[in-house]
Formats: C-alpha cells, structure tokens, sequence
C-alpha cells in the first residue's frame, strides 16, 4: 500500500490526465486507509511539505471511517491539480448536513496555516520557511541578520543610513529597501529578488559571523562584488569556485512556484462551504459568492492555496454540478446547474 501511495504521490507531482484523476479517486475511495497512506509519504516531497503538516488527510481518512463510507456508498471524491508543485486534495461530503454520531469535534475543523512573521524593530518583515534559523544582530550603524540554515523572505523597511544584510556561509546580501529571499542548501546559496536590488559579496569576517554557526568551516575568499535585480536570482556555491555563477533571469511563473510556500494554506475537514470561500474570500480580490446560499452547506475536506479558488470552482463545477458565473471583474457567483 505504502509503495503505491508513493507511486501516487510521485505522478501527481508531475500531472494527472484525466483518466488518471479517475483513476486516483478510485483508488481512494477504495480504502479510507489510502489516504493515510499518502499523507504518510507525501512529506517526502520537499516542494508539498506543507500539504499534510496538520494530519488533514488522517483526519479525513478517520472520518470517513468512523461514519462507515464505503458501507453507506458515499463518494470520496480527491481533485489533483498540480500548482507550483503542490497537489490540491479535495474530499467532498455532499450529503452531510449536521454532524453525525461518531464524528468528533477534531475531525471538523478549518484552519489556515502560513509561515512564521518575525517583525524587526525597524519594521522589516522576515517570513521563515518551516525550521529556518535565523539571529538578529541590529547595530546602530548596521542591520544584520545571520541566516544559519533554511530558507527566508526578507521584506526590508527603507534605511539609507543603516544597510540592511544577511548573512550565511561567508555570502553577504546587502540592502537598502527591497524584497529578497534567501535560501541555504548543502550545496549552494541561492539569492533571488523579487523588488528592488541587492549586493551580494564575500562577508567582512570580524569574528561575529555566521561562520562560527559552522564549526571548522573556513572563511570564504573574498570574490568581486555584484548586484542582482528584482526578477533575477543567482545560485552561489557552497564551495569557493574560481568563477561565479551568473545571474538568472526570472519569469513570473518561476518566481510564484519558489515563493509558493509564502501562500498560506487553508485546511478544512468537513467543513461547510460557506466558511471555506470566507477564508478564500479573505485572502483575495476576487470574490465568490452564492446564488443558491444551499450551496453553502456542502461539506467539504482537503488542502487548498489561498489564493487557488480557481482550483476550487473547478472541483465544484466537474464533480458537484456547481456553476460559477463571472459577474464582472472581481466576483463569481456560485449556483447550481440546471
């Protein structure tokens, strides 16, 4: 079972047809333990890490089996679509209406989960990726944040007077104002911006570095200086090289999928979906709304982009009959098909 839930997982990384979407939601309304078992092996897959770190796929799995499901012919229905790398889950309970015996309190839940603010007394905004690690080290003269290990976004307050930089492995991204994020890997340092410009050159060692976060790491030769601009990354290796690497243009598409983890994700476990298009609604200038409010009593489960509610209509519309009509620029209005 394991090796097929990994199987699963390694496809819908790359795309579902259609058949093969069939061919998933058959596999697990099978068995409500399938879900288990692809929440189990999903974390493996470091660009979908944040899709099962609240148990919603156990939780759904246990749902469906403390209400007997399979026995009662209820569907289980999953959409897969892959969006910066992540599958889009979505179980959809059409006939639950109230909660029913046996069905606890944990297993009907919505949440949003988003990665970790740190506010800087200058009013610069780090966001942390997962386990990211960093050390502030603001002087009067000097804005500096260690960066020991991980991955960062760095939203920097305009300071002309006191540059702003981070610092990790003997690399220093300098800046002023801007938008940059900065990532640590075993092999390199990759420094991507998104506003603005930023310096990147070898770090002044004066013996308050991150190198002594690294024990026997030798400092790095110093290397000319250069600027990378918004929309551009560069990969820094990890190891001293001769050369460095050039700076490489970004598209939009590139920038979304590296920076997807910013998204907060909105876990629902049959939930109403009413409260699932609030917290949609919330978090984008497009707004859906409902024709037929009965809509609103759909019960929903699965794990969602906030700002994906085009993957949500699509559900809606494939598997439920539910019509989303363009009203305007900014609003959709849900109804049922005739």
């Amino acid at each position: 079972m394991r090796a097929t839930a990994a199987e699963w997982s390694r496809r819908s990384a790359a795309g579902l047809s259609a058949p093969q979407r069939e061919e998933f939601r058959r596999w697990l309304a099978a068995d409500p333990r399938h879900g288990a078992a692809l929440a189990q092996v999903r974390p493996a897959a470091d660009d979908c890490d944040w899709m099962w770190h609240a148990g919603a796929v156990d939780e759904i799995a246990a749902g469906l089996a403390q209400r007997k499901i399979r026995r009662r012919r209820r569907r289980l229905v999953a959409s897969a679509s892959v969006t910066a790398g992540l599958l889009l889950l979505l179980v959809a309970l059409p006939n639950l209406r109230e909660r029913e015996p046996g069905l606890s309190s944990a297993a009907v839940a919505l949440t949003v989960v988003e990665p970790a603010r740190r506010v800087l007394p200058d009013g610069s905004v780090i966001e942390l990726r997962n386990d990211a690690d960093v050390a502030i080290e603001f002087t009067p003269a000097l804005r500096r944040v260690v960066l020991r290990g991980g991955e960062a976004h760095f939203q920097v307050f305009s300071d002309a007077s006191r540059p702003f930089v981070v610092s990790s492995r003997g690399v220093e991204v300098r800046a002023v104002g801007t938008a940059f994020a900065v990532q640590v890997a075993p092999t390199d340092i990759e420094v991507m911006v998104t506003e603005g410009r930023v310096a990147v050159a070898a770090e002044e060692h004066s013996g308050d570095s991150d190198a002594r976060a690294v024990p026997g790491r030798a400092p790095r030769p110093a290397f000319a200086a250069f600027t990378v601009d918004a929309g551009n990354r560069v990969n820094v290796p990890a190891a001293p090289e001769p050369a460095m690497p050039p700076v490489v243009p970004m598209t939009e598409k590139d920038v979304s999928e590296k920076l997807g983890w910013r998204i907060p994700r909105i876990e629902f476990t049959a939930s109403p979906l009413r409260e699932v298009v609030a917290r949609l609604n919330a978090h984008n200038r497009v707004q859906l709304a409902f024709d037929d409010p009965s809509l609103g009593d759909l019960r929903i489960s699965g794990v969602l982009r906030a700002d994906r509610f085009d993957s949500l209509l699509e559900m809606l519309e494939a598997d439920f009959g539910v019509k989303a009509e363009a009203r305007g620029e900014w609003e959709f209005r849900l109804s049922r098909k005739p």
